[in-house]
Formats: C-alpha cells, structure tokens, sequence
C-alpha cells in the first residue's frame, strides 16, 4: 500500500511539475506537497523513484523536474 502511495505521489510531482513547466524544467515545492498530506519520507521514495526516468534535482525546498 506505501509504495502504491509513493508511485501515486511520483505522478503527482510529475503533473504538478508540467503544470509550471519553463524551458524544459517543472518546478515543485515541498510544502505543496505536504500540504497535500504526504510525509517527507514519501516525498524522498518518490524523488528516488522519480530518478529513474527524469532528472531531479532538490534545491532547498523547490524539486526541479528535467523534462
């Protein structure tokens, strides 16, 4: 059931990150996202997970997507 939720996050991020997309580079706070209700672990599985198909880079409190 956690990774159900973490792959469900690592799409959110994903969706949320087009959203704001500028040059090729979708931006997420990690505030948006615990206010969501996820923990920082999940965001950290998630992040992780995402790495595997995108470039991600964690800067302060913002999650850069390369897409």
């Amino acid at each position: 059931m956690a990774g159900d939720r973490v792959s469900a996050l690592a799409q959110l991020i994903v969706h949320l990150a087009r959203r704001s997309m500028y040059n090729n580079v979708g931006r997420v706070t990690v505030q948006e996202l615990l206010e969501e209700g996820f923990t920082r672990d999940e965001i950290t599985l998630a992040i992780g997970e995402l790495g595997r198909r995108y470039r991600v880079v964690v800067v302060g409190d913002c999650i850069k997507v390369y897409f």
